[in-house]
């Protein structure tokens, strides 16, 4: 099945199935970008480890993958953002529980993360789009490689918040897509002039297309948006919400279809 990979308007933190219904919100006439749900997941969904709301178990994504499968919409595109560390720096108390995953390489983690699903979204060929986002500063590429060719539909979303030696690291990886996100979902604005330059540097030496994340909220997404744009030159880049989408820790419907709706309107707005 071959996928037409475009920018997206992205909303993380979906804690369960009936948040997707927030995709109604997502105007079918915005060709320009689709809309990228995501949930938020770890080396604890492997393990069945449920330790807040936001990062779901196994049997919670596979809810959340079925429930866009009955839905079916061609602008969506469902991700799963991943994070892992090293076995000592791990919990003490939930070490043994999780030592067998976080000491295998990379590929072997998201093979056992999204298996099922893959193996299902292959069957049914549903029409939305698949991706993973890497939520590690700079995995090893070999096995960025290695999940490409064992996966080639699912759409690679690299998360970067570390840019030392950024224009020699980022050549090294072949994904689709490039997140630069300063925040990592704690909802802090990104300073434009800053993330501009990290854009520059991206763009020089990759073909990926580029996002950003950070302090995206209902009340200041127009704006970004807009400046964004004139000051790249181009509508096609993404962006990613997650902080500010929350309230007392929980994911915020309204507050995330109020953001789809007026980030929407920005990019259709902007004639570049």
């Amino acid at each position: 099945m071959e996928t037409h990979i475009k920018p997206y308007i992205g909303v993380t933190g979906i804690e369960r199935s009936n948040n997707l219904e927030i995709y109604k919100y997502f105007p079918e006439t915005l060709y320009s970008h689709d809309l990228m749900l995501g949930c938020i997941v770890s080396y604890k969904s492997i393990a069945n480890l449920k330790t807040n709301p936001l990062t779901l178990t196994k049997q919670e994504m596979l809810d959340v993958f079925r429930k866009t499968v009955d839905i079916n919409y061609e602008k969506l595109f469902l991700t799963f953002h991943y994070f892992t560390k090293s076995l000592d720096k791990v919990r003490p108390e939930i070490r043994e529980k999780v030592s067998h995953i976080v000491t295998k390489p990379l590929s072997e983690q998201i093979k056992e993360l999204l298996f099922e699903i893959y193996e299902e979204y292959d069957t049914v060929k549903p029409a939305f789009r698949i991706g993973v986002q890497i939520n590690i500063s700079w995995p090893d590429d070999y096995e960025i490689r290695k999940i490409k060719k064992k996966y080639p539909q699912l759409e690679i979303i690299l998360q970067i918040s570390d840019f030392e030696r950024l224009e020699e690291k980022i050549k090294q990886y072949e994904v689709e897509h490039v997140l630069i996100d300063t925040s990592r979902g704690r909802g802090i604005e990104f300073e434009i002039d800053d993330v501009i330059d990290v854009y520059k540097i991206i763009r020089e030496n990759s073909n990926s297309l580029i996002g950003f994340a950070g302090g995206f909220s209902p009340q200041n997404v127009e704006e970004r948006v807009k400046i964004l744009a004139q000051k790249i030159g181009t509508k096609g880049f993404s962006i990613d919400a997650q902080g500010k989408l929350r309230t007392r820790g929980h994911f915020d419907e309204n507050k995330a279809s109020q953001y789809i709706s007026k980030a929407a309107y920005a990019f259709s707005r902007l004639e570049l």
